[in-house]
């Protein structure tokens, strides 16, 4: 749980994970974003559309992780900034969108003249956190689809810290790693 505050609601991805060899082990894994880390960058898509499409994306710093296993009823909860890392695949933004690079965030893409909050975004690469007291690594640099009304859609898409293309997040912990995917 994130308390709202007067100038923003915290920014909510929420999640699921598997293992990569063993599929009855997954769960939810969500990210809470924390609104007193509010911070907003004005930006211009240029490329592939007929003129300029200006936007802006809302960020704030992960205040919160909870991730639920499917056997269990008591969630992992990670709270607070001290648990997770700088922020690795920072510089994966597109041109024109600053990520703050100290801690990971969750990002709220919105262009007004789409009809408001377009897409959403999470860039927290190169993460560790304590899990049941034992250290997990994890990686989920993710945008949602952007449909964009002039064309040049951009399809959702997960990347590495190198910035190159994956088809999820990926985890790994006590012996077992896996995928970490947004639902929509």
């Amino acid at each position: 749980m994130a308390k709202s505050t007067r100038g923003a609601d915290p920014l909510v991805l929420v999640g699921n994970y598997t293992d990569s060899s063993d599929p009855s082990f997954f769960g939810n894994w969500d990210l809470i974003g924390d609104p007193l880390t509010n911070t907003a960058t004005d930006f211009t898509i240029t490329d592939g559309v007929p003129f300029p499409v200006n936007g802006t994306g809302i960020s704030q710093e992960i205040v919160t992780m909870s991730i639920s296993h499917t056997t269990s009823t008591d969630p992992f909860i990670i709270n607070g900034a001290d648990d997770f890392d700088t922020n690795a695949a920072v510089g994966c933004a597109p041109a024109g969108i600053a990520i703050p690079t100290d801690q990971p965030v969750v990002i709220d893409i919105i262009i007004p003249i789409a009809g408001g909050d377009v897409g959403d975004a999470i860039s927290a690469g190169g993460q560790t956190s304590v899990i049941n007291g034992i250290e997990a690594t994890w990686s989920l640099n993710y945008t949602s689809e952007i449909n964009n009304p002039f064309g040049a859609n951009s399809p959702e898409s997960y990347i590495a810290n190198d910035c190159s293309p994956l088809a999820s997040g990926v985890w790994s912990w006590n012996g077992r790693s896996g995928f970490t995917t947004i639902m929509n």
